[in-house]
């Protein structure tokens, strides 16, 4: 019984096109609401340790500024190669 309603699914392109568009909708909801769980989260977070949150902005911040620099160096040696 199971391959027969498996196989039934299958079949039919229509249903599945749509249940796709649904599944997707669905996919975005949860989505949507794990992004504004984690919002939450950080901006309680940040309140609670203004502390850590200044040090995680500090790090972030010397990150894309080493982020850079390595940048800059890799097309400074393949100028010069």
């Amino acid at each position: 019984m199971r391959g027969q309603s498996h196989t039934k699914t299958n079949t039919s392109a229509g249903p599945s096109t749509s249940m796709q568009d649904v599944d997707l909708e669905t996919y975005y909801r949860r989505l949507s609401r794990r992004n504004d769980c984690l919002e939450r989260q950080v901006s309680f977070v940040t309140l609670k340790h203004l502390e850590l949150a200044s040090y995680l902005t500090l790090i972030a911040e010397d990150y894309k500024d080493i982020e850079s620099e390595e940048d800059f160096g890799l097309s400074d040696t393949s100028s010069s190669s």
